[in-house]
């Protein structure tokens, strides 16, 4: 019986225009829930390289040309970066013999990992 019933059901769906208005509403339902869907756990992806211009010219501000020749070399590679990570990041107030404490922390928080 219930293998009846779903093929009069595929059938009008698939082969008339009765369940055409039904049809579009449900894509569209579809289409907006995907959408929704995305939207909310979308991944966007950054490449370091803009990520660390970014981070630089957000620095220029406010760092003197000491700590702007250091900073260059921490974000010269992957390596460099973990480095200062792992020397300078661990430490709940992170001290740098070249960069202001506060410089020390916003660059502990924006370096990528």
């Amino acid at each position: 019986m219930l293998g009846l019933i779903a093929a009069g059901i595929y059938y009008l769906y698939n082969n008339t225009s009765i369940l055409d208005e039904q049809k579009t509403e449900a894509q569209k339902q579809f289409q907006a829930m995907e959408q929704k869907v995305k939207t909310i756990a979308s991944t966007q992806i950054t490449r370091v390289d803009n990520q660390l211009d970014d981070i630089r010219a957000n620095f220029r501000k406010r760092m003197n040309e000491a700590e702007l020749a250091e900073l260059e070399l921490i974000t010269s590679s992957r390596k460099t970066i973990s480095d200062f990570k792992d020397n300078f990041c661990t430490a709940s107030v992170p001290v740098h013999p070249v960069f202001s404490t506060e410089n020390t922390r916003a660059l502990c928080d924006l370096l990528p990992d």
